[in-house]
């Protein structure tokens, strides 16, 4: 059976867009490049430090617009001057815990994208700063309902720009329809001749409404990429200054991880159980799965080989009764094995493989695993798998690419 693929096709997004959107003129040819040149992933601080945020983003049509977002909450949001490149520093004064840097660019055709990091903040007296960062989770602002207000974030008041220019209301309300979310959007600004909402739901291909200064809409969505979104209000001037004010949903995945803490994106479809042996190598690990299953789509006896350096390979158990178990030409070392049957296989016909990876040092043990895709809107693909021990890792590509733990 040919290995089952998890693409997002950018294609049909494009598609969809244009099929939601009140004018698929609003879809443009180019996405902005954004790059985040300092702090690094990983950087840890302690809480009240002015965090610097040094970003570039590029584009040919022009940077108009780059937000700095915490946690999916916007803190800074500033206006670029439409050149093709554009680079600037944006702070934050950093609170304790865990958080997920983002920076969003915007083009003058309306085009977004964005880059992130995550960090770790560190209480102010601690006397040891940790080194590892666990996955943020998501944070509900509110519960979801039938019909839900969403919540005007603080980090969100509306501010002032030459000639009085600012918002002062942004509500959305949601609706449970067939399919998704009917969403109402209500707004006042002052000082402004026209606006933008945009929806969070996707940041590739992110939802965009030229509307009114002031006005009501009332828009149906069929699926978010992220749990709870942002919904953004950006107000202009007749001297193009901007404000922006956001609100976030209640909008829940349609499925629920099985681990915690979740991924940044939903999931792709419901958990599945699968039988599973694993065996231990002096590099790495081999796992067979009997099925991957991504809803209705399946791939059947698929072997992950794990290196200890945080690469892997795919491959299809192609081991059947009858065929020989192992080479009796080959004797290992004191000490470690030759593994057998469909890890065999896959170990003596891969030289880069077997190089690689080394002896098996135990022998194959059974057990249930469970797999569990991610959206994503961009390549790599990604899943996450518990292994033999109980934990959970995130593989990303196919069919080569890395993999990482990611709980407990």
């Amino acid at each position: 059976m040919r290995p089952m693929k998890t693409r997002v096709i950018l294609q049909i997004g494009a598609l969809i867009f244009c099929a939601l959107a009140t004018a698929c003129s609003l879809l443009t040819p180019t996405i902005p490049t954004v790059v985040i040149a300092s702090p690094a992933s990983g950087s840890v601080f302690r809480e009240g430090e002015q965090i610097a945020v040094q970003s570039t983003a590029t584009d040919p049509s022009g940077i108009t617009r780059v937000e700095l977002l915490v946690d999916n909450v916007i803190v800074r949001s500033d206006p670029a001057p439409r050149s093709a490149s554009f680079t600037l520093s944006q702070s934050w004064v950093a609170t304790q815990g865990a958080h997920t840097l983002t920076v969003r660019a915007f083009t003058a055709n309306g085009a977004s994208n964005v880059a992130g990091i995550s960090i770790l903040v560190a209480p102010a007296t601690v006397a040891a700063v940790p080194t590892q960062i666990s996955q943020p989770t998501a944070t509900i602002i509110a519960a979801p309902t039938s019909s839900a207000r969403a919540t005007i974030l603080p980090s969100s008041t509306a501010t002032l720009a030459p000639g009085g220019l600012a918002i002062q209301s942004f509500t959305a309300e949601t609706k449970d329809i067939p399919g998704g979310k009917q969403i109402t959007f209500a707004w006042k600004s002052s000082g402004a001749v026209n606006a933008r909402i945009t929806s969070g739901t996707s940041q590739r291909f992110p939802q965009v409404w030229n509307v009114q200064a002031n006005g009501t809409l009332v828009v149906e969505m069929k699926s978010t990429t992220y749990p709870n979104p942002q919904m953004t209000l950006t107000v202009y001037d007749a001297q193009n200054n901007q404000v922006s004010k956001s609100v976030q949903i209640a909008w829940a995945c349609a499925h629920t991880y099985f681990f915690a803490p979740a991924p940044g994106t939903c999931p792709q479809s419901a958990a599945a159980s699968t039988p599973a042996a694993e065996q231990a190598f002096q590099n790495g690990r081999m796992i067979w799965l009997k099925e991957l299953r991504v809803g209705d789509v399946v791939s059947a006896n698929v072997i992950l080989v794990l290196f200890s350096d945080g690469s892997f390979n795919r491959f299809t158990d192609t081991w059947v009764e009858g065929m020989p178990e192992l080479d009796t030409s080959i004797a290992p070392p004191s000490g470690v094995l030759q593994p057998v049957r469909g890890f065999g296989k896959v170990w003596r016909e891969n030289s880069n493989v077997r190089n690689k990876i080394g002896w098996a040092t135990a022998s194959e043990k059974g057990f249930t695993s469970t797999w569990q895709a991610q959206m994503r809107e961009s390549l790599p693909s990604a899943g996450n798998l518990k292994i033999l021990d109980g934990k959970v890792i995130e593989v990303l590509g196919d069919p080569s690419g890395a993999w990482k733990f990611v709980s407990p």
